[in-house]
């Protein structure tokens, strides 16, 4: 049986289950009670004869008839103190001594006494204590010999057989006397014994009722663990499924994990490849481009900025569904990150001659609580919908508002055609788009829904408010904050130099494949201070760091021989490279992965596909 059956399984000792299936338990009781009462009456008894003794032994005269008695009555009081004593015999040896002796000195008390002595009072009492003492049948016998006993000495003395005794020099023979007495007596014995029977037969009705009540009780007992049995193989059976469950959950979960890092770093990497090479080719000023295939390039470029959005989004919202995402919430100048914003779409929305208007409650700033990056990025999706979804020569307008003392509701809207309000349940599902022809539109269905995440994970809201036709509103609440005494964080990007001049020093990037090196390569190719050195695996990175002493190291993750983070530990734990900056060049994009690697050393992490501009001005930042 199982903990759990151990725990409810009921408990045979207690008194509950002592009741066996004649009564023993009640019968083993009055047993008890029986042993206690011999032990009383022989301690009452040997205690009444005591001082008749002593008065007797006081008073004591030569006569025959007197010496008898008293050695008589000395002997009983001896056995009785003997019994009385040695409560080691059984009680039931014991219960009859007592009675035979009792009934031997009632015969001499009905002798000696006659009608007028105490014999018959023994006569009387004796079957009711047998009955009591040992059971019916004793009780029936003793009365029989009683009766007996008070026939014959009534007999006994008509003859004359005992006229030398006191019955007839105290208390003279009256035969109708002797008769009426002998029926009252056995009118006494017969009420008192019905009476005593009936209590021995309530005791006994007692006792079988006890045990049909021990056979109900253990029969509910034994259902009672059968059941608790089942059960508990029923829970262990559920447990054991759940169990698995869990375990296959878990096995699921790392193994999503491991789908979702290895699909960033795969669909990464040829990203990375494909926007590095057309940025080369766009920041190429020894040979300019056509105005032709700079408007190619820029093609090139948006779509790949919209396919990795799409890829971010998929993997943030994965992410946030996990529980993996965490936010880190601090006080936020949302008016910077409007202002920057407006700057940042202000591109986007000029094919399409949509025009970005800015209107704020809030002369100077707005500060809110939320998590910066994550407020950038709604923000940047709701825009990005309301320039896409918008009409041609459209206006977008971003506007802040107040809606309570310690509110402040951000607003973008747009003139679109407008979302009827059957359809807002919608708008929030994932992988759901609400247009009548989804190739128009570029788009995953995913934006808005990872934006509401977002927003609850910073304790905030997001709504929306249409009219066909005319346009729609999206809106964020978010808490309003007193301006801190810190200048806040506002964006998401640094601040970057304006000219790119390195100082001279030199690069060594630890990196298996040719053509992101050759990316690096040519992305520095302008920069002759700057020396690139390249190693494809991690032995040859340790070489060169040891020999050439690098300014700084580009490292990948991905290595043949060796993952980069214990790379990243070799150059740490090593006396010549130890100080040696090392930035992690990878396409894994976990934020996990990002925060244990910074923590094990390196300066700074960077995600493929990045900005070169943004890459080669970092450069001069690390090398300074």
């Amino acid at each position: 049986m199982s903990e759990t059956g151990k725990d409810l399984q009921p408990n045979k000792t207690t008194p509950a289950f002592q009741f066996g299936s004649n009564g023993q338990s009640m019968i083993a009781q009055i047993d008890i009670w029986r042993a206690s009462a011999i032990n009383i009456l022989l301690i009452v008894s040997t205690t009444a004869f005591a001082p008749a003794i002593i008065a007797w032994g006081w008073n004591f005269n030569s006569s025959t008839t007197e010496k008898g008695a008293f050695f008589f009555y000395l002997a009983i009081f001896i056995l009785l103190a003997g019994m009385a004593y040695f409560r080691q015999l059984d009680y039931r040896i014991r219960a009859w001594g007592f009675l035979f002796l009792t009934y031997i000195t009632g015969t001499a008390a009905l002798i000696l006494g006659g009608l007028a002595g105490d014999g018959r009072i023994y006569l009387i009492a004796l079957p009711v204590i047998a009955s009591i003492l040992v059971n019916k049948r004793a009780g029936a016998s003793i009365l029989g010999a009683s009766i007996l006993t008070y026939v014959l000495v009534g007999y006994s003395a008509q003859r004359g057989w005992i006229t030398d005794t006191l019955l007839f020099r105290e208390n003279p023979l009256d035969q109708a006397i002797w008769l009426q007495e002998g029926i009252v007596m056995a009118a006494s014995l017969a009420m008192v014994l019905v009476l005593q029977w009936s209590f021995n037969q309530f005791l006994e009705s007692t006792a079988a009722k006890n045990a049909q009540m021990y056979e109900r009780i253990k029969h509910f007992a034994d259902e009672l663990e059968h059941r608790v049995d089942e059960r508990t193989a029923e829970l262990k059976t559920a447990y054991d499924t759940l169990n698995a469950a869990k375990n296959e959950a878990e096995r699921a979960n790392l193994a999503k994990n491991e789908f979702l890092s290895r699909m960033s770093h795969e669909l990464r990497a040829p990203m990375s490849l494909v926007l590095g090479f057309a940025q080369l080719l766009q920041m190429n000023q020894k040979e300019p481009l056509t105005p032709q295939q700079q408007e190619n390039i820029g093609h090139i470029l948006g779509e790949g900025e919209h396919l990795l959005r799409m890829i971010d989004q998929v993997l943030d919202f994965a992410r946030i569904e996990e529980g993996q995402i965490a936010v880190s919430l601090k006080t936020v100048d949302a008016r910077a990150v409007l202002q920057e914003l407006y700057y940042l779409i202000a591109p986007l929305a000029a094919p399409s001659q949509i025009q970005i208007e800015l209107n704020e409650c809030a002369p100077d700033a707005l500060f809110v609580r939320a998590d910066p990056q994550h407020l950038h990025q709604v923000l940047l999706n709701l825009l990005s919908n309301a320039i896409k979804y918008n009409r041609r020569g459209g206006i977008v307008t971003i506007s802040s508002q107040c809606p309570a003392p310690q509110k402040v509701r951000i607003v973008v809207s747009d003139t679109g055609v407008g979302i009827s309000e059957e359809k807002f349940d919608q708008l929030f599902t994932p992988f759901v788009r609400l247009v009548d022809e989804p190739s128009e539109v570029e788009g995953t269905g995913l934006g808005l829904a990872l934006s509401k995440r977002l927003m609850e994970l910073m304790e905030g809201e997001i709504g929306v408010e249409s009219t066909p036709g005319q346009g729609s509103a999206f809106w964020i609440e978010l808490p309003l904050l007193d301006p801190p005494e810190i200048s806040p964080e506002s964006g998401t990007h640094a601040v970057q130099p304006a000219v790119f001049n390195p100082p001279p020093g030199k690069i060594l990037y630890i990196e298996d494949y040719a053509a992101n090196y050759e990316l690096i390569r040519q992305a520095l190719a302008d920069y002759s201070q700057v020396k690139l050195l390249w190693a494809k695996d991690a032995q040859t990175g340790f070489s060169l760091a040891e020999q050439q002493q690098p300014d700084l190291i580009f490292l990948d993750l991905q290595l043949p021989d060796m993952h980069g983070y214990k790379v990243l530990q070799e150059l740490k734990q090593t006396a010549g490279t130890q100080n040696i900056p090392v930035v992690i060049i990878s396409a894994d994009a976990s934020p996990r992965q990002k925060k244990y690697l910074i923590e094990a050393g390196a300066l700074d992490y960077l995600t493929k596909p990045f900005n070169l501009k943004a890459l080669v001005h970092s450069i001069q930042v690390w090398l300074a």
